[in-house]
């Protein structure tokens, strides 16, 4: 569940950056692409739901950053396989419990 709701966060933020852009002078790809017309019709729609949400993720801060510090955590004990803490090397070059 928690993993769910941080992967949910991480990707409208994404989304957000990709419609809206970062703030600078060029447009982002999204806003490229949202010109197309058939898209265009969905653009403020869209946009809107994400600023919605990018707003309810800065006034809960502490909670979307808990979230992705999991995220990440989660990805790391995964994907490198970390040991378990309790595991530990007694100089031989075998470790065990």
């Amino acid at each position: 569940m928690l993993e769910m709701t941080s992967m949910k966060i991480m990707i409208c933020i994404i989304l957000k950056f990709f419609i809206i852009g970062i703030p600078s002078k060029r447009p982002s790809i999204g806003h490229l692409v949202l010109k197309w017309p058939p898209v265009c019709i969905f653009n403020r729609t869209v946009e809107a739901q994400l600023t919605q949400i990018s707003a309810i993720l800065v006034s809960n801060m502490a909670i979307a950053i808990e979230l992705m510090t999991e995220l990440v955590m989660t990805v790391l004990r995964t994907t490198l396989m970390v040991y378990p803490h309790d595991v530990v090397d007694r100089g031989d070059g075998e470790r065990r419990p």
